[in-house]
């Protein structure tokens, strides 16, 4: 089976105080146990985030942001990216994360699983998918929270590491994960 795991990094505003880019990060794989088994390492090797429950790369150290994209660069894993330059002050980004969300996962073959990191409400998912016209193509994606899917946070840090390149600049993470973007 295909899994795919989906996180975002930016805001969805537009303003001065929002973020310039924002970034949809998937991770593809065949072997989901392998990716959460490097996820719940780095997060027992750092005793200090046991009270988030969770690893966050905006609120890990350097190290452990190095550490964890080399381990996720040797898992034989696939990742795409989806940048967006928010230059359009009338555009809906909201909307426009789902259409990117909806172009990640089209071209996955079946069967699949795809995960998503829980953003909005169900009501409010649901609104925005039927406006769009996107329910049918979305149908049977699970959007679930990072804490108890811990693939997410591996996908966290891709984001993480994109988002770190395109709005300041620094491309050093990235750059680590190279070999596996697509």
């Amino acid at each position: 089976m295909n899994y795919v795991y989906i996180d975002e990094s930016g805001d969805l505003g537009v303003g001065e105080s929002s973020t310039r880019y924002f970034v949809v990060a998937a991770i593809y794989t065949t072997q989901p146990r392998k990716l959460e088994k490097v996820t719940k390492k780095v997060w027992r090797a750092k005793p200090h985030l046991h009270r988030h429950h969770e690893l966050h790369a905006r609120k890990a150290d350097g190290t452990t942001k190095t550490k964890f994209l080399l381990a996720l660069s040797r898992l034989g894993i696939g990742v795409r990216l989806a940048v967006i330059e928010k230059t359009n002050p009338k555009m809906d980004y909201h909307e426009r994360y789902y259409q990117v969300m909806a172009g990640l996962i089209e071209d996955v073959p079946f069967p699949r699983q795809v995960i998503v990191d829980r953003k909005d409400t169900n009501a409010k998912r649901a609104k925005v998918l039927r406006k769009l016209r996107l329910h049918k193509k979305l149908e049977g994606v699970i959007f679930a929270d990072s804490k108890v899917v811990k693939q997410l946070q591996a996908v966290d840090f891709v984001s993480w590491a994109a988002f770190a390149r395109y709005e300041h600049g620094n491309s050093d993470y990235l750059a680590l994960i190279k070999n596996v973007l697509r």
